[in-house]
């Protein structure tokens, strides 16, 4: 089969959209604590970062997936240890410096997470069980806070969405490696190790926090699939010409626009809604397959 290649541009523009949405979040959490009564603290910026790398790491992690799916040199250990050290590598350098960093301020008065500070959370964050969404269903039932209800570590609070990125991998891979790739052939006990993966990505589908974060990785990963299926509906209906695909994408990008500026008026600047999100996701998507083609140079 043919294989669907990024083509230069769509490479330029992904890196360029992951790194304009780390620094929304880097820009917008810095001023929650530096500048917090400028417009830059008031969540925005985060949550368009937050979102933009939901939908972009679907893509992404769905498009390689599938790329190398049909080598059996390829399994789930392969693509555990590719997200293990994606993520641990920058990780656990960031809980080493954040414990170093809140150990000089943690006797000041104006320290507020002395809770969350102690060695059983930072090894809670370093499992990726921060924020952990049976923790979550126990508080809302009543449940007194415990000091085993692990909580992001000292002053790292956006910590929650890496613990929410980890489990939707390792989830995704069980689905992908277990299920598809054995034709629906999986035991109990892989039904049982499932399910408990998934307790994460299920509980942030349509809820927690972001409340569609999950849902917005799957569009990512629909449009990866959409994506990755190309060279065959280009083969059986030859109307989906470059061309073609570009301009109504574009089209599709612009009206986004129009959709996300409606949206974040009719909600008075709110953002983290599912709405917002899927109007983004048809803007980024719409950028991305527009440049379907397109040569650098």
């Amino acid at each position: 089969m043919q294989r669907s290649e990024l083509s230069p541009a769509q490479t330029v523009y992904l890196d360029l959209l992951r790194a304009g949405g780390a620094l929304l979040v880097l820009f917008g959490h810095a001023a929650h604590y530096f500048l917090p009564q400028s417009w830059l603290a008031n969540g925005i910026a985060q949550g368009v970062g937050v979102y933009i790398f939901f939908l972009i790491s679907g893509f992404l992690i769905t498009l390689s997936v599938l790329q190398k799916l049909d080598s059996p040199s390829y399994g789930f250990g392969d693509y555990f240890c590719d997200r293990f050290f994606r993520i641990y590598a920058a990780f656990v350098p960031a809980l080493i410096l954040v414990g170093a960093l809140d150990w000089i301020t943690v006797a000041e008065p104006a320290y507020q997470w002395r809770r969350d500070y102690n060695l059983q959370t930072w090894l809670g964050n370093l499992v990726m069980l921060q924020d952990y969404p049976v923790f979550q269903v126990l508080r809302r039932l009543g449940v007194p806070d415990q000091a085993w209800m692990v909580a992001p570590f000292g002053s790292a609070r956006p910590f929650w969405t890496i613990s929410i990125e980890w489990w939707i991998y390792m989830t995704f891979g069980g689905v992908m490696f277990f299920i598809v790739r054995r034709g629906g052939e999986i035991g109990a006990l892989g039904l049982i190790a499932l399910a408990v993966v998934a307790i994460e990505p299920l509980y942030h589908f349509v809820g927690g926090f972001g409340q569609c974060l999950t849902m917005l990785w799957i569009v990512g990963s629909g449009a990866a699939l959409l994506f990755h299926r190309f060279p065959k509906l280009r083969a059986r209906w030859p109307r989906l010409a470059d061309a073609r695909l570009r301009r109504v994408s574009a089209a599709l990008a612009g009206a986004a626009i129009v959709f996300m500026a409606g949206r974040f008026f009719a909600t008075r600047g709110e953002v983290y809604e599912l709405q917002f999100g899927l109007f983004l996701a048809l803007f980024v998507f719409g950028v991305l397959f527009s440049l379907s083609g397109v040569r650098i140079g």
